[in-house]
């Protein structure tokens, strides 16, 4: 607080008792202009901070409005993707069967014709398996035919 301080020719004039009242007094006006002040200061910021905190609430709701927007709009893409990917998935599917269908029929139809030479060269080996044979027992029959005759013409010289 100042210290007030009264000229001297008013504190003569006054006496000592109201110099001290008048002092007082100032001292009051003065105590309580500064209350009013502060309480008019305290006024305009408790306002001013309504104010402020209204604005900032206004902000946090276009925020969390936004966010909930962006939340939707993820959820539709997320959805729409999702649904594209079954969509291709099936189509992948459906030309991995036709294309495994196509891929089954050539390996059967490789493999019919794989079964058919094989059948065909076993025929074959079989043919010349049975002409070997027959060629073997004809030349057996020579051989045998050829050793009967000798033997028989060593008995004839033996004999003789």
């Amino acid at each position: 607080m100042a210290v007030i301080s009264i000229p001297k020719a008013l504190r003569d004039k006054l006496g000592e008792e109201a110099t001290e009242a008048l002092t007082d007094m100032i001292r009051e006006i003065d105590l309580e202009a500064r209350k009013d002040s502060l309480a008019l200061a305290e006024e305009r910021l408790e306002r001013r901070l309504t104010e402020e905190n209204s604005k900032i609430r206004l902000e946090i709701e276009k925020v969390r409005t936004e966010i909930q927007e962006v939340r939707t709009e993820v959820h539709t893409a997320i959805e729409k993707l999702r649904t594209e990917m079954k969509d291709e998935i099936g189509k992948v599917r459906t030309e991995m069967g036709k294309e495994f269908g196509r891929i089954d029929s050539r390996i059967t139809e490789e493999i019919g014709k794989v079964n058919e030479k094989i059948a065909s060269e076993i025929g074959k080996v079989n043919e010349k398996i049975a002409s070997t044979k027959s060629e073997i027992i004809k030349w057996m029959f020579i051989f045998w035919i050829g050793q009967i005759g000798a033997i028989i013409g060593i008995l004839f010289a033996f004999f003789k």
